[in-house]
């Protein structure tokens, strides 16, 4: 890993989501870069470079004074910061252009807060966190509240395993090897969707062999819903971190809908870095 986008508007979540992009920067030696947007209007044109421009002589300038005003405040903001190498602010669509800086700048994590009531809510509300979920090609880490402190030595990978395969885990095997965590497998069996144990325990010994995973645990456990089963393994469990796939077409897809990985990041507590399942 050698770089980290932390979206943000300067404000409470937003901290949340740098000191725990610098918790995880320090560890695997990455640079962070920061990415704050001025929303621009529904109807707003943009130029070849993303730039915002004005249509037959739109006034633009309460923009513009709002993009001086929070260049101002980021470049404060960030001072203090360690590992920032790069900060960027402009006028434009927040779900599209985190995604596209993301892309361009071959960023290989997003780090972002989502949900609470004030702050960078305004600015990044759970509808914007799920849009950059289900649409980012790079893994996206979100969380709710300050994890300064967390360990992240318990880490949740969450699947079906009713179709052992090798699978691209290379976020997973970052933060494994950084932080020498524990990586736990979790099977929801609900009432439309059960499988015994015996099978579940052979189907992820399998996949342990097929993706060379080392300190594993399997988990098996029964709720209504796979989201309630989720959110309820991590209170009864010291899990630090969630992490969900998001194919849904092979495999593991039947757990690693986009929606159910866009439900979790809305509900679960718990960090949650959602990936993309090739």
């Amino acid at each position: 890993m050698k770089k980290i986008l932390v979206p943000t508007d300067g404000s409470p979540l937003g901290d949340y989501a740098y000191n725990l992009a610098h918790q995880i920067a320090e560890k695997v030696q990455a640079d962070i870069e920061i990415l704050s947007i001025v929303p621009a209007p529904p109807d707003s044109f943009f130029d070849m470079n993303g730039e915002i421009k004005s249509d037959e002589g739109e006034d633009l300038s309460h923009l513009l004074e709002q993009k001086e005003k929070l260049e101002r405040e980021i470049n404060d903001w960030a001072k203090e910061k360690k590992d920032i190498t790069q900060i960027r602010v402009k006028i434009g669509r927040v779900d599209e252009d985190i995604v596209q800086y993301a892309t361009e700048r071959k960023a290989d994590l997003i780090v972002m807060g989502t949900g609470g009531a004030t702050g960078v809510d305004e600015w990044i509300r759970s509808t914007h966190a799920a849009h950059i979920v289900r649409t980012s090609p790079v893994p996206v880490l979100t969380l709710k509240c300050d994890r300064s402190l967390v360990s992240i030595s318990h880490l949740l990978l969450v699947g079906g395993f009713d179709k052992p395969e090798e699978m691209d885990l290379k976020m997973v095997r970052v933060l494994q090897q950084a932080f020498h965590s524990t990586i736990h497998l979790l099977r929801i069996n609900t009432p439309g969707d059960f499988e015994t144990n015996r099978n579940i325990t052979s189907n992820m010994t399998d996949f342990v062999t097929a993706n060379q995973l080392e300190n594993v645990e399997m988990h098996v456990y029964c709720e209504e819903t796979i989201e309630k089963g989720i959110e309820n393994f991590c209170k009864d469990s010291h899990i630090d971190f969630v992490l969900m796939g998001t194919h849904q077409r092979k495999g593991l897809s039947r757990l690693f809908k986009k929606s159910i990985s866009e439900n979790v990041v809305n509900h679960v507590w718990q960090p949650i870095m959602t990936f993309h399942v090739h």
